[in-house]
């Protein structure tokens, strides 16, 4: 078997794995989709991906593949992967005594990580809870667990009325930054790049000031993704938050989305409440596994 890295007509062979793998709740790994166009495109996404990716390659056959994104301003990269054919679970030696599926996917991280810099000390992978194939290679290569997050989607939208919801204007950023930071210290999206994002921001305004705001994303399988939600907690528990959500669904929607969906903490029931009471439906488990940072 080599292990390579990828060149740019790799992509579809990658992305037609990795939709055998994404079915199978012991391989998927949640921040891809389901299908072959969504997870091409998420892969050609990543910033110089052949550069920062390998594939496995067994008898011409593609078996394998892991893919670094990385922010170097934050020195912290996420895995997309490792994504290894489903033939390879479940047997010490593989088909016809091929690498098994740990063995492929540790071959992959070592490639991998030895062409990533240096300076990028900060990991996450993301595997389905009932993954124990993913949850092993996390533990062998240092990944430690942290809390999960539950997806949910919505597949309908309602009337938004609240005239207190409004998109970002000029002047809002400080304060949704100022928010964002409280809320979400270290996670994925920074501040600034949440103010500098053309994807719809909406916030809400009491007495004249921004209280409240939602960040949604229009996504690469035609779904709406609700990213971030942060109230002031003066202001919880008087209906802002559901206000929000409401109206980055109606838009989501109106804009052409299939569906809406958004990730929350297992450990959080206030949010898994108002959301199963917004029309969202639990889908699965995600764990994240982390190397050089926690989030809180």
């Amino acid at each position: 078997m080599e292990i390579r890295p990828p060149v740019a007509d790799d992509c579809e062979a990658m992305a037609a794995l990795a939709v055998q793998c994404q079915a199978d709740p012991a391989l998927h790994v949640p921040y891809l989709g389901s299908d072959a166009e969504s997870i091409a495109a998420d892969i050609r996404a990543v910033d110089q991906w052949t550069d920062t990716s390998m594939v496995a390659v067994d008898r011409d056959r593609l078996v394998g593949w892991l893919v670094a994104e990385i922010d170097h301003e934050m020195g912290r990269l996420w895995w997309l992967g490792p994504f290894v054919a489903s033939d390879r679970v479940g047997s010490e030696t593989g088909p016809a005594g091929a690498d098994t599926w740990h063995e492929v996917a540790d071959r992959l991280y070592a490639a991998t990580r030895a062409v990533v810099s240096s300076a990028v000390d900060e990991e996450e992978a993301c595997g389905d809870e009932r993954s124990a194939a993913i949850a092993a290679w996390a533990a062998r290569h240092g990944f430690e667990p942290d809390p999960a997050s539950v997806l949910l989607r919505r597949e309908r939208s309602v009337a938004a009325t609240d005239p207190r919801v409004r998109p970002m204007a000029t002047g809002d950023e400080a304060t949704i930054e100022a928010l964002h930071t409280a809320a979400f210290p270290g996670t994925h999206t920074t501040a600034d790049a949440l103010v500098a994002s053309t994807e719809p921001r909406l916030v809400i305004d009491v007495g004249g000031r921004v209280v409240g705001y939602v960040a949604c994303e229009h996504q690469s399988d035609g779904s709406g993704y609700i990213d971030f939600l942060a109230v002031e907690p003066g202001h919880r528990g008087q209906g802002l938050g559901r206000a929000l959500v409401d109206h980055a669904c109606h838009d989501l929607f109106a804009a052409g989305a299939s569906y809406a969906h958004l990730t929350v903490r297992e450990d959080n029931p206030a949010a898994r409440a108002l959301y199963a009471s917004l029309g969202f439906v639990e889908e699965r488990l995600a764990r994240p596994y982390r190397i050089g940072f926690r989030l809180p």
